[in-house]
């Protein structure tokens, strides 16, 4: 009966409930104001990907899939780097299976970050060549992240799984051969990522407290977000 009773008080008066366990510094999941949550890492698990990988940081859960394609060059992508996220109903929260706003966002945001860091070193040398050097055709990489469950901080999660998958990934040699591009059974070739990848640390602000990896009941809490992006070798080097 005491553990309803809290619920219905929990689900009625969130502010109330967390105001009360925050003077005592304290989180209603246990963990300090600047506590964190578990992370969990696998990757290769995507049979079908170039690259894959799964991040867990408590609940939430992304899943982060490489897909590669040899083309022309097409001026019309922007980079031969693409990163695209799925936020979808699965995640039991109010998004949408359609890309939303903050969704759209996210997809930017992380787009603009892998550029600005530079962090594929080699991907202008990914690309497959005539011997005569009259042919040239681009590997194009797509990302596509999938968060299976939202329970906050998916900012995070979503650069780790992206981080993760793309040192996961094996591409096959190719050669062009009479006009035709041909590739190898074997994936020899890898990415070359930054040593000073970025990695990020978000907060909310609720109240007159600083909530670290804030979950998602936080972050419906929270007065305002700000993630802080730092090199993984160079903590003070920031985005």
């Amino acid at each position: 009966v005491m553990s309803r009773t809290l619920e219905a008080y929990r689900t009625l008066y969130p502010s109330d409930f967390y105001e009360r366990y925050l003077k005592e510094q304290i989180r209603p999941d246990g963990r300090e104001v600047l506590g964190t949550r578990a992370v969990n890492i696998s990757t290769g698990s995507i049979g079908t990907a170039y690259g894959s990988s799964m991040i867990k940081i408590g609940s939430t859960a992304v899943v982060a899939g490489v897909q590669a394609e040899l083309a022309f060059e097409d001026l019309s992508i922007p980079s031969q780097l693409i990163v695209n996220i799925e936020v979808g109903g699965i995640c039991g929260t109010n998004f949408s299976g359609k890309p939303s706003e903050s969704t759209q966002a996210l997809s930017s945001r992380l787009n603009s970050l892998i550029k600005s860091c530079n962090l594929v070193r080699n991907l202008d040398e990914l690309y497959v060549e005539s011997e005569d050097k009259g042919t040239k055709v681009l590997w194009y990489l797509f990302v596509d992240l999938y968060c299976l469950d939202h329970d906050g901080n998916i900012f995070d999660a979503c650069l780790l799984a992206l981080i993760a998958a793309l040192k996961n990934v094996r591409l096959p040699q190719g050669e062009i051969i009479n006009g035709q591009v041909m590739g190898t059974k074997d994936r020899p070739i890898q990415l070359e990522i930054a040593p000073d990848y970025p990695l990020s640390l978000s907060f909310c602000s609720f109240q007159d407290y600083v909530l670290a990896d804030p979950t998602h009941e936080e972050e419906d809490l929270a007065d305002s977000y700000v993630s802080v992006i730092c090199s993984a070798n160079n903590p003070g080097k920031l985005w």
